[in-house]
């Protein structure tokens, strides 16, 4: 946390309740996410008198704890070294924070698919990102596409996978069983954004690629290829 906002706001370094929504917080989000604040509970880590970290609730005001101070004190209290020491490890020792390759996800998720009638698609969300980098002034690439991707996964629902590639780019695997019209739900994709992102003025266009759910597993190895 070396954000002077921050560090003013919890100069303390005790657990806060705010009714106030600070104005830097439009730096950290969508200006969609910052209209929906209200009340806003502040949980500090703190390790050698130095904020390093905090916790921001909302939306949390129907069943707020009388005693939620001192909940939170706990907390910190008990967890502030430990979670520093963690993230230090992690930071010093990179191999313990690498995840599996993206291409044995998509091995197994193709796997799993063998035999299915699924559409296999994937998205490149950069133009849509640039398009509304200059729409809603102010807001990060990072937060954009958290956004598209927040918007897309609720549309998609739990049985259908999202997986995030390199360079901005998405994959959907859609069972056709439950999402028969895919023209159909590419373009409900796309027509949700203006809902949520009140500048576009219009649904914009999704630059896509369809692929074909391959059979074998020297087909998969073909289309992981083509995918990375």
């Amino acid at each position: 946390m070396d954000s002077k906002e921050f560090s003013l706001l919890l100069q303390n370094k005790s657990p806060l309740c705010t009714t106030e929504v600070p104005l830097f917080l439009k730096n950290y989000m969508s200006s969609r996410e910052f209209g929906l604040l209200e009340d806003i509970y502040w949980l500090p880590f703190v390790v050698n008198d130095h904020l390093y970290s905090v916790i921001m609730i909302t939306q949390w005001a129907s069943f707020v704890p009388d005693d939620w101070e001192d909940s939170f004190q706990i907390i910190s209290s008990r967890y502030s070294s430990k979670i520093f020491n963690s993230r230090k490890v992690l930071l010093e020792n990179p191999v313990h924070s690498q995840r599996k390759p993206l291409k044995d996800d998509i091995a197994m998720i193709l796997a799993a698919y063998e035999g299915r009638d699924i559409a296999i698609i994937k998205i490149n969300l950069q133009p849509l990102m640039n398009l509304l980098s200059q729409t809603d002034d102010g807001l990060s690439h990072i937060h954009i596409k958290k956004e598209i991707l927040s918007v897309f996964r609720t549309m998609a629902g739990s049985q259908q996978k999202i997986l995030e590639l390199d360079n901005n780019q998405i994959l959907l695997f859609l069972d056709k069983l439950r999402i028969s019209d895919k023209e159909l739900f590419l373009h409900q994709l796309a027509a949700s954004l203006p809902l949520i992102f009140q500048d576009l003025k219009s649904t914009p266009k999704l630059d896509f690629v369809e692929y074909k759910n391959p059979s074998n597993a020297e087909g998969r190895s073909e289309l992981l290829r083509e995918i990375l």
